[in-house]
């Protein structure tokens, strides 16, 4: 298994929101992406306290904090998700947070 990366006690951190299809409903994501000091995304947070889905969420970003802690990079999770019948739309919440992730990363998100 690869290292994990350890973060120092402080870092630079940004949160975005994020709109995602959850069941039938459209549902709104507070997501904080934490940096690693070469300012690429090395944590993942989402936050969604209004749903009962909130364990699952917070477990989401967790394996993506994992995944990504052990050198996986954003654009590899990115390819790896599902996407809509134009190959571009997120199908998920997970999805939907790794395309604000390479936003972010790419310098082009807008909060």
């Amino acid at each position: 298994m690869t290292e994990r990366y350890e973060f120092p006690p402080r870092r630079e951190a940004e949160t975005h929101s994020v709109s995602a299809r959850v069941d039938e409903t459209y549902m709104t994501f507070l997501v904080t992406f934490g940096f690693k000091p070469d300012g690429r995304i090395g944590e993942i947070f989402i936050e969604q306290p209004k749903s009962s889905k909130a364990p699952l969420f917070r477990d989401i970003a967790k394996i993506l904090s994992h995944c990504i802690q052990r050198n996986t990079t954003i654009d590899d999770l990115v390819a790896a998700v599902e996407r809509g019948s134009d190959d571009k739309t997120p199908m998920t919440v997970i999805g939907a947070v790794l395309d604000k992730a390479k936003e972010v990363e790419n310098g082009n998100a807008i909060s």
